[in-house]
């Protein structure tokens, strides 16, 4: 993907559709149309130049003649001081347009066990009348006590769901399932690793129960997304 404004090659970010190296499978059952989701997060993209955050809500309203020089407030306000003092290592003067997204948020470390078999589902090929039964795998997620935590998005292959290491992996809280009271209450968090400067990358999503997010020993901070590279 090339950059409009800093006239560079780069790679899509794992934030979007086009940048996760996971498999792009998403299973929508019945209970979900009864489960919603609240997001946890005011979520800033970084645009260059001139250097500026920008609420992704708001981002309609971008225009880089008017910049304002008035401060980010609010809890979860984003500020360029807080990303340089979070990440001295980036340069941001050199970071093109839309290539990081910015926010405040939980983040713990759970293990991924090796893929298990999660369920069969009907795929729809050449029409309605065409359909196949697949395979659905997914990972648990395990707390240090080797209690089930949760559980990965699910992949159509156990190969592509066990393409990570059975190790331990940060998982950034981006949202809760705001159930009725007969489904469990869920957060919806990303699991990433970290490139040398500190930058997040996404490999893949997951549902924890939100008695396991509870119990587990977090951490708060500015979380950095952006690509592998």
């Amino acid at each position: 993907m090339k950059s409009l404004k800093l006239e560079r090659e780069v790679p899509f970010p794992s934030w979007s559709w086009m940048g996760w190296r996971g498999a792009l499978t998403l299973t929508i059952e019945d209970k979900h149309a009864d489960a919603g989701l609240a997001s946890a997060v005011d979520i800033y993209i970084l645009r260059n130049p001139p250097l500026r955050l920008l609420l992704a809500r708001r981002i309609f309203m971008d225009s880089p003649r008017q910049v304002t020089s008035s401060p980010a407030r609010g809890s979860s306000a984003v500020s360029l001081e807080d990303l340089r003092n979070s990440y001295p290592r980036i340069n941001l003067e050199e970071v093109p347009d839309d290539q990081l997204l910015l926010f405040w948020s939980e983040s713990t470390r759970l293990r991924v066990a090796k893929p298990i078999k999660s369920t069969y589902h009907w795929h729809e090929r050449d029409g309605p009348l065409h359909k196949h039964r697949e395979e659905c795998y997914r990972q648990q997620l395990l707390d240090p006590d080797g209690n089930i935590a949760g559980q990965t998005g699910p992949c159509l292959g156990s190969q592509d769901a066990g393409n990570l290491e059975d190790k331990e992996y940060e998982f950034i809280v981006i949202a809760e399932r705001t159930a009725p009271p007969d489904y469990e209450k869920q957060r919806i968090a990303l699991q990433v690793e970290r490139r040398p400067d500190g930058v997040a990358y996404r490999v893949n999503i997951a549902e924890i129960s939100q008695d396991a997010w509870e119990k587990a020993t977090k951490s708060h901070g500015l979380i950095a997304l952006g690509s592998e590279i």
